[in-house]
């Protein structure tokens, strides 16, 4: 196996992680790999506390994404929920999108525009337990609104949910204080619509929920799914106009 050939060669803690994820991702996923699965995921859990406490004992990485256009929204999501396909469909940015979990390493901005609006969405490492990035709690917290992206082709996708809410209230990040809307990716994966009416009925309406593939979205379906988020936000246009002159539209930093 390339993977296991290259942890094997790896030098630094940051490489050993990389083949772990990718022969996490190559494996079967059956009964008779779960040992295999366990071995790796310890392994992985042992890298990334060692890589934190190596930051710890130097200097902590910390980002700051300027705000800009109307909101910024945080894409808060477990492991391969699918936050850096959405944004790829939904703005130019080109965050990497693989098979494995950890692929975004730091927040990737991009401007989703509906409507000449621009909303920023900023995709961010995934959430769980076996590891989250120190800061990615003060970017939510600083953000406008959350997109929460659930990947509905994941047997686990509550218990996914639960891991996700116990590390942002650890991290004093309180969704339910937050706008949130909910997002249920990979819609079009097999017995993705009875596990949609599970994470509804869990969530009880507390959060707003649409859904969308974000892998094989049309045009069509990229649109109205921005006109979701767009009224989600509600955002306030004020229009303004000089006398002789025609209207010109602003958009309030605020609803």
């Amino acid at each position: 196996m390339d993977a296991e050939k290259r942890f094997k060669e790896a030098q630094s803690v940051k490489d050993k992680i990389a083949a772990l994820e990718e022969m996490m991702a190559t494996i079967p996923k059956h009964k008779g790999t779960e040992k295999l699965q366990a071995e790796l995921k310890k392994k992985m859990s042992g890298l990334r506390k060692e890589s934190e406490q190596a930051k710890k004992g130097g200097r902590r990485e910390s980002f700051l994404v300027e705000h800009e256009g109307a909101r910024q929204l945080a894409l808060v999501g477990a492991p391969n929920a699918g936050k850096s396909q959405l944004i790829r469909a939904l703005t130019h940015a080109t965050p990497e999108v693989a098979e494995y979990p950890y692929t975004t390493r730091m927040p990737v901005p991009g401007m989703m525009i509906f409507e000449n609006v621009r909303l920023q969405l900023v995709d961010l490492p995934a959430i769980s337990p076996e590891y989250t990035e120190s800061w990615v709690a003060q970017i939510i917290r600083n953000a406008d609104a959350a997109l929460w992206v659930v990947d509905l082709s994941d047997d686990d996708v509550l218990e996914r949910l639960e891991e996700t809410r116990t590390f942002l209230a650890s991290a004093h990040v309180d969704l339910e204080q937050m706008k949130v809307l909910m997002v249920g990716n990979k819609i079009d994966a097999g017995g993705a619509e009875e596990r949609e009416a599970l994470v509804k009925e869990v969530c009880e309406g507390r959060f707003p929920m649409t859904t969308v593939s974000a892998a094989s979205a049309s045009s069509d379906e990229v649109e109205q799914f921005k006109r979701v988020v767009y009224d989600f936000l509600d955002v306030v246009r004020v229009y303004t106009k000089a006398p002789g002159k025609k209207a010109a539209s602003l958009i309030a930093r605020k609803a």
